[in-house]
């Protein structure tokens, strides 16, 4: 079980690069069961999250991306109620803050000032640290019950790709329930079409109770 994208995420900016991961193409990823679409192509790899809020752990999917430019990461999570209550959020929102200057202060990384955002209409707050071994920039959205977290780790040898990375943040959107339903269709329609002969079946001659007879 993973305890908040921060965490996850942070862990590999500071172990050793094993290979020279692939660059940022022009592709989006889209997850309907998320709800969300990014500018990046197929996840690196995925697995479960759990982000602590007031009303107890909620639990969700973590999704990372390995690439040339930055290491990413959405998750997202549902509580058991709407969080996006003034006064709920705002524990909500520094409780996060919180978690994420404890780990950078372990890191010994030196925390930035955080930023009110906004995704549309979803409140939301930006983090940052710089630490000995690169950058971690996270964005913290509340929509109703759910929570996301989208992450950029930069290593210091990919300081000059932070427009890229910030770019790829910028393009982060929370699907509307329309936009799900019109990507499930799409799915659902390529899915027939893969699934239906590629070439035409030849006509045998007589019937089956032919072969029989």
């Amino acid at each position: 079980m993973r305890l908040a994208v921060i965490i996850a995420i942070t862990i590999s900016i500071l172990a050793p690069q094993q290979r020279e991961p692939p660059s940022v193409v022009a592709q989006t990823f889209v997850s309907t069961f998320g709800r969300f679409s990014i500018a990046l192509p197929n996840p690196t790899r995925f697995g479960p999250l759990t982000i602590p809020t007031p009303f107890g752990n909620s639990r969700g999917q973590l999704f990372q991306w390995e690439t040339k430019e930055a290491t990413f990461g959405v998750g997202y999570a549902d509580a058991f109620q709407p969080l996006q209550d003034p006064e709920i959020a705002k524990d909500f929102f520094n409780s996060a803050t919180d978690r994420f200057n404890k780990i950078a202060t372990a890191n010994s990384g030196n925390v930035g000032k955080v930023k009110q955002i906004a995704l549309d209409k979803h409140q939301g707050i930006e983090q940052r640290v710089d630490l000995f071994t690169g950058t971690v920039i996270q964005r913290t959205y509340i929509v109703s019950r759910r929570i996301y977290e989208v992450v950029a780790v930069m290593r210091n040898n990919q300081q000059s790709y932070e427009s890229v990375a910030l770019g790829v943040l910028d393009s982060f959107k929370v699907l509307s329930e329309a936009e799900v339903k019109s990507k499930q269709a799409e799915e659902t329609a390529k899915a027939g079409a893969i699934s239906l002969p590629q070439t035409p079946v030849p006509q045998r001659a007589g019937t089956d109770a032919s072969d029989h007879s």
